[in-house]
């Protein structure tokens, strides 16, 4: 179908469009999708009239038959930033491109190496890459956003697109997914003074919270200059983070810390036996932090290393890396069911869940 504007120049809704939005428009936003993923709402998809209609937020897309849910999520994101922008980067020199644009090219890449071998408007399954997994995981965290009501400021997307300011704009991207998809309404923050990422509430345990979020700079990494750093003398500043943490933060409501340590995956390995878990607790028992920040209003801190990036393959990768620590027995002390969907949807990062629906209709 065309499409139809009105006299004011806005796109006219079919009517026959309109009809299947409201089967599932207005459905509950529950956190929990079948198979046990967390995804803070039910994905919301349907079949008709040659084509499928997916409802993301209060919005409803028309969209290819078999598009693939990664497919989709992909392509909502690249609108976001703007084709025309990731174009202009895809037609630079690599050494110049933008990392969102060299991820995509990757994707690209692979798909038409195995296009010639697939039937027309077949789903193609490629094999992830450390760099192509980042990608679906932030693609994903902006559909979590916008799925949930939360949407993302346009600010946090320029930042995206700025090689300096990406790699802190995309963790943040991702603390909002999680914790969108862990079951929180969001209201992002955005004032010119030190401040928090965004507060958010448990739509279940109705814990309201102020989320944090830091991250690990290394040289040559992410889009930041100088030649790959060293991993065996790399520093875990965990206590700078917190520290910072805190002073940003408002003191009238729990403080919840994600940091990431933006290190490469250790695997076969017990999590309490990896070389960044002890320096992380080591660092806490020195500086005496679980009797300290009694006194403040310090909730939770999930470390986590969500960093994929440094790996060509990912075979044998079955788990995230977080370890998350809590404060009980005061008044800013979390519910432990707010801290467990958290901590689920924290391992769950990065895997974006399959849909049963679209694989039996692709294989008709």
């Amino acid at each position: 179908m065309d499409k139809k504007y009105d006299k004011f120049g806005k796109p006219v809704v079919p009517k026959e469009v309109l009809e299947y939005a409201k089967e599932f428009i207005n459905l509950p936003q529950e956190p929990f999708e079948r198979g046990g993923f967390l995804t803070g709402r039910p994905f919301i998809d349907t079949v008709g009239m040659g084509h499928r209609f997916r409802a993301v937020g209060n919005r409803v897309h028309k969209r290819p038959l078999n598009e693939t849910f990664h497919e989709f999520i992909l392509d909502i994101f690249n609108e976001a930033l703007g084709y025309k922008w990731l174009r202009e980067e895809m037609t630079k020199e690599k050494e110049n491109q933008h990392l969102l644009a060299q991820w995509s090219a990757e994707i690209i890449g692979k798909i038409k190496e195995q296009s010639t071998e697939i039937p027309l408007r077949k789903p193609i399954a490629i094999k992830q890459s450390g760099n192509i997994r980042s990608l679906l995981a932030l693609a994903y965290d902006y559909y979590s956003l916008f799925h949930c009501s939360a949407r993302t400021l346009p600010s946090l997307l320029n930042r995206l697109k700025n090689k300096d300011n990406f790699q802190g704009a995309k963790y943040e991207m991702a603390v909002g997914g999680l914790a969108a998809r862990a079951g929180f309404d969001i209201k992002w923050i955005n004032l010119k003074e030190k401040h928090c990422e965004f507060i958010g509430t448990h739509k279940i345990t109705k814990d309201k919270v102020a989320f944090e979020a830091k991250s690990h700079h290394r040289a040559g990494v992410l889009g930041k200059s100088g030649e790959i750093f060293d991993v065996e003398s790399a520093r875990v500043k965990i206590m700078d983070h917190i520290r910072e943490s805190l002073e940003q933060s408002g003191k009238d409501i729990p403080l919840i810390i994600f940091d990431d340590l933006n290190l490469p995956i250790t695997q076969a390995e017990d999590l309490s036996q990896k070389k960044w878990f002890i320096e992380v607790d080591n660092a806490l028992k020195k500086y005496g932090f679980l009797n300290n920040y009694k006194n403040t209003n310090f909730g939770a801190l999930f470390t986590t290393n969500f960093s994929w990036h440094f790996h060509e393959s990912l075979d044998g990768m079955q788990e995230n890396e977080v370890m998350a620590i809590f404060h009980s027995g005061n008044k800013y002390s979390l519910n432990p069911k707010t801290i467990n969907f958290l901590d689920i949807v924290s391992k769950q990062y990065g895997f974006v869940p399959p849909k049963l629906e679209e694989q039996q209709a692709n294989k008709t």
